[in-house]
């Protein structure tokens, strides 16, 4: 959404952080975002293939087939923040530990669309 650094640490530093940051009772500077699954988590990722019933097959009762490009993982931890913003595909979320609001409203409610149902409001 905006152009916000980038750094590529390994999972067990964020969790580092996070914990650090916790601890500290200090903002963690990291948020770690569209993380894809079987790229950057592939032992996660094959654990949850190996399960009795791999979780997917019965979310995709409820979303249908899952993307080609797999699953993407989202972490985040106190104080982020999330710009409005519209997703073309389910999601999922887990709060591990405290809480998280979440505004939810149809795109109905929105003055200014990005798209029109109608024509131009002028005339030539």
């Amino acid at each position: 959404f905006v152009a916000d650094p980038e750094l590529k640490l390994p999972l067990l530093s964020f969790l580092e952080a996070v914990e650090h940051s916790e601890e500290q009772a200090t903002r963690c500077p990291y948020y770690l975002g569209k993380v894809p699954l079987s790229a950057e988590l592939p032992e996660l990722d094959a654990d949850i293939a190996k399960a009795g019933t791999p979780p997917i097959d019965g979310l995709r009762r409820c979303f249908g087939t899952p993307s080609p490009q797999g699953l993407y993982m989202y972490f985040g931890c106190a104080g982020n923040v999330t710009a409005t913003h519209f997703d073309q595909s389910e999601n999922l979320m887990l709060c591990v530990y405290g809480t998280k609001r979440l505004w939810l409203y149809p795109p109905s409610d929105v003055p200014y669309q990005l798209w029109q149902t109608h024509g131009p409001a002028f005339s030539r």
